[in-house]
């Protein structure tokens, strides 16, 4: 990733995370979810259109997992799901399935990639379709809701790392 768009990608996770943080404090309303998942999205497409045929399979993996998290934080925000906890650990699961399939996706000769893709894409089917039936899915979709709870946090310091971390030129 080049200089200018690790500061781009830190000054982009800085404003959310503050923004976030400020609408948890009360400060102003501002759909920060929305933005968030808007930024998400666009940050997700041009991973994974800078990285693709590039051999960089981390990029292109972490393009993928933060292009179909904000899939997923668009649908949750703007239609009306019952229980939107019940959809987060597949959620997850299909996001992670996801970055394995556009690995696939960049290099054919890798079978293990797609079977990993077609394993965790039906793992998270299922879970959809059990989760009421155990109670261990539920107590992993709380948990997995309580670090979604904390992701302005973990956004903001994300994008201070980055822009400290930057080479310097």
């Amino acid at each position: 990733m080049s200089n200018v768009s690790k500061i781009l990608l830190a000054a982009g996770l800085i404003i959310i995370g503050i923004l976030s943080l400020l609408r948890i404090l009360g400060v102003f309303s501002f759909s920060t979810e929305i933005a968030g998942a808007y930024f998400l999205l666009f940050y997700g497409l041009v991973f994974v259109s800078a990285n693709l045929g590039k051999d960089n399979k981390g990029m292109l993996f972490l393009g993928a997992v933060i292009f179909i998290a904000g899939v997923v934080l668009f649908v949750i925000f703007y239609y009306e799901i019952l229980s939107p906890i019940k959809t987060l650990l597949p959620s997850i699961l299909f996001a992670v399935g996801s970055g394995f399939l556009i690995l696939y996706i960049d290099n054919k000769n890798e079978k293990v990639f797609l079977t990993v893709a077609i394993i965790l894409y039906l793992t998270s089917l299922l879970l959809i379709k059990l989760t009421d039936s155990f109670p261990a899915i539920n107590y992993a979709n709380r948990i997995a809701f309580v670090i979604l709870e904390l992701w302005p946090v973990l956004i903001l310091l994300l994008g201070i790392s980055l822009l400290v971390n930057r080479k310097k030129q």
